[in-house]
Protein backbone atom coordinates (compact mmCIF):
# COMPACT_ATOMS: atom_id res chain seq x y z
CA UNK A 1 0.00 0.00 0.00
CA UNK A 2 1.23 3.53 -0.67
CA UNK A 3 1.89 6.26 1.92
CA UNK A 4 -0.99 7.68 0.48
CA UNK A 5 -3.67 4.75 0.74
CA UNK A 6 -2.26 4.38 4.72
CA UNK A 7 -3.28 7.72 5.50
CA UNK A 8 -6.66 7.68 3.65
CA UNK A 9 -7.87 4.48 5.47
CA UNK A 10 -6.86 5.68 8.86
CA UNK A 11 -9.15 6.38 11.47
CA UNK A 12 -7.80 9.80 12.30
CA UNK A 13 -9.26 12.37 9.98
CA UNK A 14 -7.35 14.67 7.66
CA UNK A 15 -6.27 17.76 9.54
CA UNK A 16 -8.53 20.81 9.11
CA UNK A 17 -11.69 18.26 7.99
CA UNK A 18 -13.39 18.09 11.23
CA UNK A 19 -16.33 15.42 11.16
CA UNK A 20 -16.81 15.14 7.89
CA UNK A 21 -12.93 13.96 7.33
CA UNK A 22 -14.38 10.98 9.74
CA UNK A 23 -17.26 10.20 7.40
CA UNK A 24 -15.00 10.16 4.07
CA UNK A 25 -12.53 7.90 6.18
CA UNK A 26 -15.35 5.57 7.28
CA UNK A 27 -17.14 5.52 3.71
CA UNK A 28 -13.26 4.58 2.01
CA UNK A 29 -12.55 1.79 4.48
CA UNK A 30 -16.10 0.42 4.51
CA UNK A 31 -15.45 0.37 0.60
CA UNK A 32 -12.09 -0.82 0.52
CA UNK A 33 -14.07 -4.19 0.78
CA UNK A 34 -16.67 -4.04 -1.74
CA UNK A 35 -20.24 -2.55 -2.09
CA UNK A 36 -22.26 -3.35 0.68
CA UNK A 37 -25.70 -4.92 -0.59
CA UNK A 38 -29.07 -3.10 -0.09
CA UNK A 39 -30.51 -4.28 3.45
CA UNK A 40 -33.60 -5.01 1.69
CA UNK A 41 -31.72 -7.93 -0.26
CA UNK A 42 -31.15 -10.49 1.63
CA UNK A 43 -29.43 -14.00 1.08
CA UNK A 44 -30.82 -17.06 3.47
CA UNK A 45 -29.47 -20.23 3.71
CA UNK A 46 -30.74 -23.34 5.83
CA UNK A 47 -29.68 -26.66 7.13
CA UNK A 48 -31.50 -29.64 5.45
CA UNK A 49 -34.32 -29.77 8.26
CA UNK A 50 -35.66 -25.95 7.48
CA UNK A 51 -35.38 -26.33 3.18
CA UNK A 52 -39.55 -26.24 3.59
CA UNK A 53 -39.33 -23.29 6.11
CA UNK A 54 -36.71 -21.27 3.91
CA UNK A 55 -38.79 -21.43 0.71
CA UNK A 56 -41.86 -20.15 2.39
CA UNK A 57 -40.18 -17.40 3.83
CA UNK A 58 -38.44 -16.96 0.69
CA UNK A 59 -42.02 -16.74 -1.48
CA UNK A 60 -43.67 -14.35 1.37
CA UNK A 61 -41.32 -11.79 1.19
CA UNK A 62 -42.91 -8.11 0.57
CA UNK A 63 -42.26 -4.94 -0.63
CA UNK A 64 -38.70 -3.86 -1.34
CA UNK A 65 -37.53 -7.53 0.61
CA UNK A 66 -36.21 -9.98 -1.57
CA UNK A 67 -35.06 -12.75 -0.43
CA UNK A 68 -32.64 -15.30 -2.40
CA UNK A 69 -32.12 -18.92 -1.15
CA UNK A 70 -28.05 -20.12 -0.56
CA UNK A 71 -27.04 -23.12 -1.38
CA UNK A 72 -24.72 -25.51 0.71
CA UNK A 73 -24.15 -29.19 0.33
CA UNK A 74 -24.31 -30.82 2.85
CA UNK A 75 -22.23 -34.10 2.74
CA UNK A 76 -20.74 -36.43 4.97
CA UNK A 77 -16.80 -37.91 4.37
CA UNK A 78 -16.46 -41.79 4.85
CA UNK A 79 -15.59 -41.70 8.40
CA UNK A 80 -18.92 -39.31 9.21
CA UNK A 81 -17.86 -36.33 9.80
CA UNK A 82 -19.16 -33.61 7.76
CA UNK A 83 -18.13 -32.07 4.65
CA UNK A 84 -19.71 -29.03 4.30
CA UNK A 85 -19.29 -26.73 1.10
CA UNK A 86 -21.44 -23.27 0.80
CA UNK A 87 -22.05 -22.66 -3.06
CA UNK A 88 -21.07 -19.76 -4.51
CA UNK A 89 -19.44 -18.18 -1.71
CA UNK A 90 -17.31 -15.91 -3.47
CA UNK A 91 -21.26 -13.86 -4.66
CA UNK A 92 -22.05 -13.28 -0.95
CA UNK A 93 -19.22 -10.79 -0.33
CA UNK A 94 -21.14 -7.89 1.08
CA UNK A 95 -24.18 -8.95 1.19
CA UNK A 96 -27.05 -9.41 3.78
CA UNK A 97 -26.59 -13.41 5.06
CA UNK A 98 -28.76 -15.27 7.17
CA UNK A 99 -28.76 -18.78 8.32
CA UNK A 100 -31.77 -21.15 9.65
CA UNK A 101 -31.23 -23.51 12.04
CA UNK A 102 -32.60 -26.09 13.21
CA UNK A 103 -30.81 -27.68 17.16
CA UNK A 104 -33.37 -30.31 17.31
CA UNK A 105 -31.00 -32.78 16.82
CA UNK A 106 -27.86 -33.36 18.32
CA UNK A 107 -26.41 -35.35 16.26
CA UNK A 108 -26.66 -32.00 13.25
CA UNK A 109 -25.43 -29.34 15.75
CA UNK A 110 -22.07 -29.83 15.15
CA UNK A 111 -21.97 -29.39 11.07
CA UNK A 112 -24.91 -26.17 11.11
CA UNK A 113 -21.82 -24.18 14.04
CA UNK A 114 -19.23 -25.14 11.51
CA UNK A 115 -21.68 -23.26 8.79
CA UNK A 116 -22.80 -20.50 11.32
CA UNK A 117 -18.77 -19.63 11.99
CA UNK A 118 -17.92 -19.87 8.72
CA UNK A 119 -20.32 -17.51 6.76
CA UNK A 120 -19.74 -14.39 8.77
CA UNK A 121 -15.89 -14.90 7.85
CA UNK A 122 -17.03 -14.56 3.71
CA UNK A 123 -16.73 -10.93 3.71
CA UNK A 124 -20.68 -10.68 4.12
CA UNK A 125 -21.78 -6.88 5.23
CA UNK A 126 -23.81 -8.65 7.94
CA UNK A 127 -25.37 -11.96 9.22
CA UNK A 128 -28.27 -13.14 11.44
CA UNK A 129 -28.71 -16.58 12.93
CA UNK A 130 -32.69 -17.43 12.96
CA UNK A 131 -32.82 -20.77 15.52
CA UNK A 132 -37.13 -21.21 15.88
CA UNK A 133 -36.36 -23.08 19.04
CA UNK A 134 -33.45 -23.78 21.54
CA UNK A 135 -33.92 -27.07 22.52
CA UNK A 136 -31.88 -27.07 25.59
CA UNK A 137 -33.50 -24.11 27.59
CA UNK A 138 -34.02 -27.19 30.24
CA UNK A 139 -30.71 -27.61 31.15
CA UNK A 140 -29.41 -24.08 32.14
CA UNK A 141 -28.99 -24.68 36.02
CA UNK A 142 -27.19 -27.10 37.96
CA UNK A 143 -29.22 -28.48 40.67
CA UNK A 144 -26.31 -30.87 42.16
CA UNK A 145 -23.27 -31.67 42.15
CA UNK A 146 -22.01 -32.96 38.66
CA UNK A 147 -25.01 -32.15 36.23
CA UNK A 148 -23.65 -30.03 33.15
CA UNK A 149 -25.67 -27.73 31.80
CA UNK A 150 -26.00 -27.99 28.55
CA UNK A 151 -27.84 -24.64 27.68
CA UNK A 152 -25.02 -22.73 28.59
CA UNK A 153 -22.77 -24.27 26.73
CA UNK A 154 -24.75 -23.92 23.52
CA UNK A 155 -25.51 -20.26 24.38
CA UNK A 156 -21.84 -19.81 24.97
CA UNK A 157 -21.08 -21.27 21.55
CA UNK A 158 -23.24 -18.77 19.95
CA UNK A 159 -22.41 -15.91 21.98
CA UNK A 160 -18.80 -16.84 20.20
CA UNK A 161 -20.08 -16.07 16.62
CA UNK A 162 -17.23 -14.19 14.17
CA UNK A 163 -18.31 -11.01 13.47
CA UNK A 164 -18.99 -10.00 10.22
CA UNK A 165 -18.03 -6.98 8.52
CA UNK A 166 -21.21 -5.80 9.90
CA UNK A 167 -20.62 -6.15 13.32
CA UNK A 168 -21.71 -9.02 15.58
CA UNK A 169 -24.31 -11.58 14.51
CA UNK A 170 -27.71 -10.54 15.30
CA UNK A 171 -29.40 -14.03 16.50
CA UNK A 172 -33.42 -14.61 16.54
CA UNK A 173 -34.37 -17.19 18.81
CA UNK A 174 -38.55 -17.88 18.54
CA UNK A 175 -38.76 -20.49 21.16
CA UNK A 176 -36.78 -20.93 24.39
CA UNK A 177 -37.30 -24.21 25.90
Amino acid sequence: MTTRGAEELSMSPPSGSGMAGVADVKRMRRESFGPWGSPCKKILYYCPQMKDLAHAVAAHAQGDMTITLGDISWKRFPDGFPNVFVEGAESIRGKHVAFLASFNNPETIFEQISVIYSLPKMFIASFTLILPFFPTGTAERVEREGEVPTAVTLARILSHIPLSRGGPCSTIIFDIH
